[in-house]
C-alpha cells in the first residue's frame, strides 16, 4: 500500500509529538507541598506576616498564621521563619514521597531590663525581695525573680506591671513601659 507524501510526514510528526510528550511526562519530577501555622510561643495566637522560605521559594503567614510552599522537591530542604517583632528560626526538614505540614512557634523578641529594688528612706538596695513582672497586653505571661542589688530580666518590649514585695517593706505596684533597648529601673519601697 502506498502512502502519501503528505501522509508520511504527518505520521512521523505524530510519532515525534508522542515520543516528545512520554518523555517530558518521564522527566519531571515529583513536587510537594510544605504548609503549617506559626504561632505565638506565649499566647498561642497566630503570627501573621511572618515570611516563610524554603530555598528561592517564599510565602507570608494570612491572618490566621497560615502558610503554604509548593512545588519542593523531595529531600532536605532549610526552611527559615521571620518578623519583625519575633526571633527568626531556621531548620532543616526533609520532604519525600508526601506533601509535608509543619507548625512553628516562635517567641518574642526581648530587651534586657535590669531592675534595682531600693529602701525609699535609705537609698539602699533591697536584697531577696519579690519581683513579678506580669505583661499588661497578655496577662498570662508572667516572669518572677528575687532581687539582689540589681536583677536582670530579659522581656517582652511593652507595658508590664511590676508588683514587688518584702517582708520589711510595704508592697508595691507600678506600669513601666519595657523599651527594645537595654534598660536601667529602680523599684522604691517603703519600710515598714
Amino acid at each position: 500500500m502506498k502512502m502519501h507524501p503528505t501522509s508520511r510526514g504527518s505520521l512521523a510528526i505524530a510519532c515525534l509529538s508522542t515520543v516528545f510528550a512520554l518523555s517530558c511526562i518521564t522527566l519531571k519530577k515529583p513536587s510537594y507541598t510544605l504548609s503549617g501555622t506559626v504561632t505565638d510561643r506565649d499566647t498561642g495566637e497566630p503570627v501573621q506576616g511572618c515570611l516563610v522560605s524554603a530555598g528561592e521559594l517564599t510565602d507570608r503567614t494570612d491572618v490566621s498564621g497560615n502558610y503554604q510552599i509548593g512545588d519542593l522537591p523531595s529531600g532536605t530542604v532549610g526552611i527559615s521563619f521571620e518578623t519583625d517583632d519575633y526571633q527568626s528560626f531556621t531548620t532543616h526538614i526533609n520532604i519525600s514521597e508526601a506533601d509535608k505540614l509543619y507548625d512553628v512557634t516562635l517567641g518574642h523578641k526581648t530587651a534586657l531590663l535590669v531592675v534595682m529594688v531600693k529602701c525609699l528612706k535609705t537609698g539602699e538596695g533591697i536584697i531577696d525581695a519579690t519581683i513579678q513582672a506580669t505583661n499588661v497586653q497578655y496577662p498570662q505571661i508572667v516572669r518572677t525573680a528575687n532581687s539582689t542589688y540589681q536583677t536582670d530580666m530579659n522581656l517582652r518590649p511593652g507595658p508590664w506591671r511590676f508588683e514587688t514585695t518584702h517582708p520589711n517593706h510595704y508592697d508595691t505596684t507600678e506600669i513601666f513601659d519595657v523599651p527594645n533597648i537595654l534598660t536601667y529601673h529602680t523599684i522604691y519601697m517603703r519600710e515598714r
